[in-house]
């Protein structure tokens, strides 16, 4: 006696299909899965053609900026050029007068009143050819003297106005840029100059007005910056910048601030090469740019692949994935012998699964049927076996006499029980060696047996009545059995 061991307790199967997701690779993971992959690179193209249109875009933006900052810069400088320009025609105004040109209490008079009427400029002075200070709007504690100053020297050669770079005023002490127009007599012989201090607060406030939220910053002809250093972070600006900006009208570039933000730059020089007008703010950056930007370049694909993927994350299990489950527990049905079941719910299903689950029906019908047939096929193999069994102890001999005589011929009980027993014993070893030509066999001698049956039991008595009663009995009994069973099969 044998016991079988005991079985292992399977697991659900929920806990079974997660633990196979988790062993499953992800490029052969479940359907949901791989058309969400299929979905994202299809965006995929869509989102590199939106990262590099906002990238254009961003390149344009800048370009634009520059653009704006350049014209920004433009106005700027001709706004303080404009300061500039009016000293000089305050001064050319003034040189047309006789009390200027003969120096004297009348010329400080006449200084004083167009100083006061420009409190732009911090001093008014008239210097004779010899670089003396003849006469002064604000009165003077002692003579000053500018016959070595670069501005009068310039003046004097030149015989133009000039402007100079930062100086701090002798009379005033107020920072200034020195402007200055040189004075002619009736003959055209230089006579001296008229010289003012442009106030650096005028210019710079004046540049302010016009930057908008620029910065905005006068550079001298060194580079060096006069305002606003520390708020642009930037203390020189390179000769060749300054050498592109009287080349071309403007010069821009950008650099980085103390605090690593990059800075646009635009610089446009004034009247001439001692003073440069300088306008800068941050440069644009990709990701600020790209977040203003964002609904309609990034979030808009974003939101797509989450809809696409919600979408196809639901209707896949609502048309497709919840149908195989159900198709699966048809299929574990089948596998537990439970043919009759059929996909009654599959009819609610799309039409290439409702073709699936027919399939299914056809398959279970088929088994059914097969089983049905195999189940039959076997019930008559175990009659034929009884058969075989019936006619096998019919025509054994169970002594040592019917045995000799079958064997060596002696033993005649005429043609027909001659037959019989020729055909008992061939279905015999059919019977043993192939059923199924035993079967066949059989049908085919089986009206035969029938008619010949009587036939053979009254040869059997009229021939040898007394000498093998027996023998005879069990011929006829094994005959009349064998047509029994027969009729009872067809």
């Amino acid at each position: 006696m044998t016991t079988s061991a005991p079985q292992p307790s399977r697991q659900p199967e929920a806990e079974l299909e997660a633990a196979a997701e988790k062993r499953t690779p992800f490029w052969r993971a479940g359907l949901r899965v791989r058309l969400l992959a299929v979905i994202t690179l299809a965006l995929v193209p869509m989102l590199v053609v939106s990262a590099f249109y906002t990238y254009a875009r961003f390149e344009a933006a800048s370009e634009t900026q520059r653009e704006l900052l350049a014209a920004r810069a433009q106005l700027t400088a001709q706004s303080q050029r404009q300061v500039i320009l009016g000293a000089g025609a305050m001064m050319s105004a003034l040189a047309q007068q006789a009390p200027v040109r003969l120096g004297g209490a009348l010329c400080a008079r006449a200084l004083a009143q167009a100083q006061a009427d420009q409190p732009a400029y911090a001093n008014v002075m008239r210097i004779n050819a010899a670089g003396h200070v003849a006469c002064s709007a604000q009165p003077l504690e002692g003579p000053v003297r500018f016959d070595e100053a670069s501005w009068f020297i310039a003046a004097r050669d030149t015989g133009r106005f000039v402007v100079g770079a930062l100086e701090i005023d002798p009379v005033t002490n107020a920072a200034i840029i020195r402007a200055v127009n040189p004075v002619f007599d009736q003959d055209g012989a230089f006579s001296g100059a008229l010289t003012t201090g442009i106030r650096l607060q005028v210019l710079q406030q004046s540049g302010r007005e016009r930057a908008g939220a620029a910065r905005a910053a006068l550079v001298d002809r060194e580079g060096r910056l006069l305002t606003e250093s520390r708020e642009l972070g930037l203390a020189r600006v390179d000769s060749e910048l300054l050498s592109q900006a009287v080349e071309t009208g403007s010069a821009r570039f950008t650099r980085s601030a103390s605090d690593g933000s990059a800075r646009i730059f635009v610089l446009v020089p004034l009247l001439s090469t001692e003073l440069y007008a300088l306008l800068a703010e941050p440069a644009p950056q990709f990701l600020d740019f790209a977040t203003v930007d964002l609904a309609g370049t990034l979030l808009l694909p974003l939101a797509m692949l989450v809809l696409a993927g919600t979408v196809i994350w639901m209707a896949t299990d609502i048309m497709v994935l919840r149908w195989l489950r159900y198709l699966r527990r048809l299929a574990s049905a089948y596998g537990r012998g439970r043919y009759s079941v059929r996909s009654l719910r599959a009819a609610a299903a799309p039409s290439e699964l409702r073709e699936l689950a027919a399939s299914f029906d056809t398959m279970a019908s088929s088994i059914a049927e097969r089983d049905e047939a195999l189940a039959q096929v076997a019930a008559l193999m175990r009659d034929r076996a009884d058969l075989a069994q019936i006619i096998d102890n019919a025509i054994t001999p169970n002594d040592a006499e019917t045995h000799r005589l079958l064997l060596d011929g002696t033993y005649h009980t005429g043609p027909v029980v001659d037959w019989v027993h020729r055909v008992m014993i061939a279905m015999r070893d059919l019977l043993r060696q192939d059923p199924s030509k035993a079967q066949a066999a059989l049908e085919a001698y089986g009206r035969e047996m029938v008619q010949r049956a009587s036939e053979a039991a009254l040869a059997v008595l009229i021939n040898d009545p007394d000498s093998q009663p027996s023998l005879a009995y069990r011929v006829e009994r094994a005959i009349l059995a064998a047509t029994e069973k027969e009729a009872d099969h067809g």
